[in-house]
């Protein structure tokens, strides 16, 4: 199962969009975290994938078929927006740990590997690059009035990258647990 995004602009002023040129691929069993600061079309993107929002440019396509001809069934065949019942290959979850409790909050981004490990396509959104490395997730990292930075997290969310895009001064931390596996922390850096 593979998503495209082709060239797709989203907002709502085609003289003016929010998301001019987005373009990624993603497959079957993997993550892909989408970071920003409040208002920087996050929820706008997901709208147009989920055709709740027509895109202003461009197509979104499925295994090679553009979904803008789908019906709304068939698209729900396929994708879902925080629901598994109807057994889609797609998940969208919009900020899923949003108010969570530390756990809790861990409880789902395990979740959310499980459910890729499964072959599941997972698409979310978050405020905490953090949570992007837990996942070991591909990341769109949107900028405002900058292209979208695509990639391996460790590609995308670099410091410069997220000082750029939160205007607030962070250091990316590499570490080795004691158990030997390394890991990598975002913190905000203090003098």
């Amino acid at each position: 199962m593979r998503l495209e995004l082709r060239d797709l602009s989203c907002g709502y002023k085609p003289e003016a969009p929010l998301l001019p040129h987005v373009s990624m691929t993603l497959e079957g069993g993997e993550i892909c975290c989408i970071l920003g600061p409040n208002g920087v079309g996050k929820t706008t993107l997901f709208k147009t994938i989920l055709n709740l929002q027509p895109p202003l440019r461009g197509g979104i396509y499925y295994d090679g078929q553009d979904m803008g001809h789908w019906t709304p069934k068939k698209r729900a065949r396929h994708m879902a927006y925080v629901a598994l019942a109807q057994e889609p290959d797609i998940l969208i979850l919009d900020e899923p740990t949003a108010n969570l409790d530390y756990g809790n909050m861990v409880t789902v981004l395990r979740c959310i590997r499980d459910l890729a490990e499964k072959g599941f396509l997972v698409i979310f959104t978050s405020h905490m690059p953090d949570q992007a490395f837990f996942c070991g997730a591909r990341t769109a990292l949107l900028i405002r009035n900058q292209p979208l930075l695509f990639g391996p997290a460790e590609q995308v969310i670099t410091e410069r990258n997220l000082q750029t895009a939160y205007h607030t001064d962070v250091q990316i931390l590499r570490i080795i647990t004691p158990e030997g596996v390394p890991k990598t922390l975002v913190t905000p850096r203090f003098f």
